[in-house]
């Protein structure tokens, strides 16, 4: 038997040769494609590879974030415009207050609602410039996060643009990160933009508001003879909250860091209101941002965000706005080589330099004259004409003021944003006025007529200050990354000097009474030899970004608000801080000495107003009657036989006055359809401007 399989194996040999030989041929003539041994193998062979396919494809649907399948994202193009399709991922928690988990749903619905009515209404997807497509609530549960889900959207929507925000709350800190795709590249951008904002000082601030509101009311149900036991099962929360508030301040009295503590106020619904109304502006400008960078790449088409104004669109310190500047910088130095620079609302600028060119016109844009390339056609900046001499300084006049009422003179129009700073000339005779359309304007009091018209400024106004005797208008703007002061004399015209030096964006400045000096503020203060140009000193110690500068009328001490809830008095001629004040309970906004320097205002987004005695550093008294943030203070000449009177004005669109010596309030007038930002009052007390994020400024008179 053995030898008859070994003669039938030695028979068969040539045929297991002539198939090697031919599985050989086929190898080295055809290495691609695979020999097909018979048709049932063949198709066995196309089987596997479909099953594969299919088991490749299941794998990826797994792994697909949506509940839409790619071949969905079309990508909508009405009048054939591309649209920026914008993707809101749901808000992911981890290590939060299982006490709060209730209020992140309804939170996170208020935030998707808010950001798609706001692109709706002005990034609409039927937009002929500007189209953007909001998908939001389309998401699978248990679907890939962070890095994982960028890389599978963008594997299946690399070649449509796309921009995915990723909120998300680990602990007590919230963190907003953007990625997009599909604006001239193969690659994505992932960036966080926000990262561990303190959501809960939000909350926090909100629950002391409600229960400082609860004290005056229990005390006013008690004077009406209610029962300390009616009053307490009314209370809710806000008892122990109050109480908690006294014990938070003492302890701040005496030195102890509260922040550090983890103090238990109880949060409602009104609380998480708060919070979203604090987010969703912050939603709204990163949005608008990357899509005005987008539509400015793809078709030149000018930034929307230059006219809406900081009701609609803001963030929550400068430090957020520059990390989207430096990112989209980065980004579009990358995917798209050709441009030079992105200015803070993503417009395109300097076309065909090279990197050292580019650090060579950031230089040059801060001189009086120079050029540059704007979406391909030559623009040059010039000097603009000189203003017509300004008016001597009149005697200090102090006329009668009436704690009656405002009458409304007229309203004048033309600015294509936010309003950011009103100044009146010593005699009354001219407004001066900035916004974000980098122009400064010079109004005639008396008919309303511009006057002249500055433009050309290096980046959006952010403040300006006029000299005690009208000759000198200081002003700051804001320029990529980087914050520009410039003196100019409005008599001649001519820039005196273009300063560079605050790291971070500087957003208010003063001239000292002896025109000396020039003081700006950011994070820190710096004071400026305004004959020379040259920085004099440096004055530090807030903790966060200072928002307003007042100054005596001495010029001996100079008021800084800042974003960490105090107010400082520096000793200007030698630098000593004199003295902390502390007691608001959120970003101070405003300032404003008296007439005689006695007393300071201060104001803010916790919509009280506190009067100082300056010299010893003590609250005098404190006003509530803003239902929002208050913005902007103005003190009233001051007029024998009338108390001292105080203008205010914010973001609930009403001008309020009050008599500060019976610490009481008069009246409150309205006009303004949204928040009103600035407040400039005539030396001589007859008129008071007030501007606003509706584009108008009004002129009132003092009765």
């Amino acid at each position: 038997m053995e030898w008859q399989l070994a003669l039938q194996l030695l028979q068969g040999l040539p045929t297991l040769l002539e198939i090697l030989t031919t599985l050989q041929k086929w190898s080295i003539d055809e290495p691609k494609s695979s020999p097909r041994i018979s048709p049932s193998v063949d198709k066995k062979q196309a089987d596997h590879q479909d099953n594969y396919r299919s088991l490749q494809q299941q794998k990826i649907l797994e792994q697909w974030p949506l509940g839409l399948v790619p071949s969905q994202f079309a990508g909508e193009k009405i009048y054939g415009i591309p649209a920026l399709q914008v993707l809101l991922a749901p808000l992911y928690r981890e290590g939060t207050d299982p006490a709060l988990e209730e209020n992140f749903s309804p939170l996170e619905t208020r935030l998707s609602r808010d950001l798609g009515d706001f692109l709706s209404q002005h990034y609409p997807i039927a937009d002929r410039e500007r189209p953007v497509e909001f998908l939001a609530g389309i998401w699978r549960e248990n679907s890939l996060e962070r890095e994982g889900r960028v890389k599978a959207l963008h594997d299946r929507l690399f070649d449509r643009p796309c921009l995915l925000l990723e909120p998300e709350i680990i602990g007590e800190g919230f963190t907003l990160r953007v990625a997009w795709w599909g604006f001239g590249g193969d690659r994505y951008v992932y960036h966080p933009v926000i990262v561990d904002f303190p959501y809960r000082t939000i909350l926090e601030t909100s629950a002391k508001r409600r229960a400082n509101r609860w004290q005056a009311i229990a005390e006013r149900l008690l004077s009406s003879g209610e029962s300390p036991e009616t009053i307490d099962r009314l209370a809710g929360d806000n008892a122990a909250n109050l109480e908690l508030w006294e014990r938070e301040k003492r302890w701040q009295t005496d030195g102890i860091e509260t922040k550090d503590l983890a103090l238990p106020y109880s949060f409602t619904r009104e609380d998480f209101l708060s919070l979203s109304r604090t987010l969703a502006p912050v939603f709204r400008a990163v949005t608008a941002k990357i899509a005005d960078c987008y539509h400015g790449n793809r078709a030149g088409v000018s930034p929307r965000l230059h006219d809406l104004g900081d009701s609609l669109v803001s963030f929550p310190d400068e430090g957020v706005e520059e990390s989207i500047d430096r990112t989209l910088l980065e980004a579009y130095r990358h995917l798209m080589t050709r441009f030079e620079s992105i200015d803070r609302f993503g417009q395109k600028k300097a076309v065909k330099t090279n990197e050292n060119r580019a650090e060579k016109q950031d230089f040059d844009r801060n001189r009086s004259n120079t050029s540059f390339s704007f979406q391909g056609e030559k623009r040059a900046f010039t000097p603009p004409e000189p203003l017509p001499p300004a008016p001597c300084p009149l005697p200090p006049a102090s006329l009668p003021i009436d704690p009656g009422t405002l009458s409304l003179a007229r309203t004048l129009t033309g600015y294509s944003g936010q309003t950011a700073s009103l100044a009146i000339s010593p005699n009354g005779e001219f407004l001066i006025g900035a916004g974000d359309d980098q122009r400064i304007r010079l109004w005639r009091l008396g008919t309303g007529a511009i006057e002249q018209t500055l433009a050309g400024y290096p980046g959006r106004i952010l403040a300006l200050t006029l000299s005690a005797d009208g000759r000198w208008l200081g002003s700051v703007h804001r320029d990529i990354d980087r914050s520009c002061i410039q003196l100019r004399d409005l008599r001649s015209g001519e820039l005196k000097h273009s300063l560079l030096g605050h790291n971070k964006a500087a957003r208010c400045l003063v001239i000292t009474p002896d025109n000396a000096s020039l003081i700006s503020a950011g994070q820190k203060i710096k004071i400026w030899d305004t004959r020379t140009g040259a920085l004099q000193y440096t004055l530090s110690g807030h903790e966060k970004s200072i928002q307003a500068l007042s100054l005596s009328p001495n010029g001996q001490i100079l008021a800084s608000a800042s974003a960490d809830k105090t107010v400082r008095l520096w000793h200007l001629p030698s630098g000593r801080l004199l003295h902390t004040l502390t007691g608001h309970l959120d970003w101070v906004r405003a300032i404003a000495f008296s007439a005689d320097g006695q007393l300071l205002a201060s104001a803010g987004d916790d919509r009280s107003i506190r009067v100082w005695r300056v010299a010893a550093g003590q609250l005098l008294t404190e006003l509530s009657g803003h239902e929002d943030s208050v913005l902007a203070l103005a003190f009233a000449a001051p007029s024998a036989g009338h108390p001292r009177i105080l203008f205010s004005a914010g973001k609930d669109g009403a001008i309020k006055r009050w008599q500060i010596d019976t610490g009481g309030f008069t009246r409150t007038f309205s006009g303004h359809r949204q928040w009103v930002s600035s407040l400039a009052l005539c030396p001589r007390g007859r008129v008071l401007a007030s501007g606003s994020d509706d584009r108008t400024i009004r002129i009132w008179k003092v009765a």
